[in-house]
């Protein structure tokens, strides 16, 4: 029982107390990898430890209702006395009780996840779809960089995203192929290319699960606002590994700057975060 509750109580300390410490400081923005994993530890611990919990409480009531000495023992072990049979009994209700409502809501919860997890699903391939009729339809040049796949597609718009999966590859606006200069503009691709090589797709689909599930709590949106910035930091120190500093900066202030989007504040802070760090 003892293991139970402190089960319990670090997932609900993981749940409060976790988002509230990497959220502060600015070492989140120039350590985005470390900032990313310490949320993800944070987070499957305390799912793990949430689960771990849960199963002790259906053990314990299990146990309780099958054994007619298990409640005596209970008590004994956990806090050092032997209980009066009107305890007893109280102990056994309890238990029960106990046992049955962590099942209800294990269900509950599996249930729901489930729901969620094939609604994404399907948005992801009904997006995945959309995007490839756009390909079939505007796409104009294929081109490939080290490997990758990048396709050029007709748009006014400044556009570019990574689509993973078996045919892995990175989509290019046409708008964007002409605002940008070739090393800018490569910048960007490799940009995309960290996001497939990482596990970006992995993590922002769980964040976004989360999100869905538990849309009221304050710890899921605050998990997917800090995922989609930090994958976005992380694919930058790899585009500037790959193609230097410069070229990803100033395509980067060009896009923020781009009247279209009338100032895109991320944009600026991932430019100004390069420039300090250089």
């Amino acid at each position: 029982m003892i293991i139970a509750l402190v089960l319990a109580a670090y997932a609900l300390v993981s749940l409060l107390v976790g988002p509230q410490i990497l959220t502060r400081g600015d070492w989140r923005i120039f350590r985005p990898r470390l900032c990313l994993s310490l949320w993800y530890a944070v987070f499957l611990s305390g799912v793990l430890a949430a689960v771990g919990s849960g199963g002790i409480g259906i053990w314990l009531g299990w146990r309780i209702q099958v054994e007619q000495s298990y409640s005596a023992d209970l008590l004994a072990s956990t806090f050092g006395f032997r209980p009066t049979p009107g305890i007893d009994t109280v102990v056994r209700v309890t238990g029960i009780v106990l046992g049955w409502t962590t099942l209800a809501v294990a269900g509950a919860v599996i249930s729901l996840v489930a729901t969620r997890a094939r609604e994404l699903i399907g948005d992801q391939r009904r997006l995945r779809a959309d995007l490839g009729a756009v390909i079939a339809r505007s796409g104009y040049r294929r081109e490939q960089i080290d490997g990758l796949s990048v396709t050029y597609v007709a748009g006014r718009r400044s556009v570019a995203c990574s689509l993973g999966g078996r045919t892995a590859e990175v989509i290019v606006s046409a708008d964007l192929d002409l605002r940008l200069s070739s090393g800018e503009l490569r910048a960007i691709i490799e940009h995309e290319r960290a996001h497939l090589r990482s596990i970006h797709l992995l993590v922002s689909r769980l964040a976004m699960l989360n999100r869905a599930c538990f849309p009221q709590i304050r710890a899921a949106r605050q998990l997917t606002r800090a995922t989609a910035l930090l994958i976005e930091l992380i694919a930058d120190d790899a585009a500037v590994r790959r193609c230097g500093r410069a070229d990803l900066i100033s395509a980067l202030s060009k896009l923020a700057n781009h009247s279209e989007t009338g100032g895109d504040d991320v944009l600026a802070l991932r430019a100004e975060r390069l420039a300090l760090a250089a």
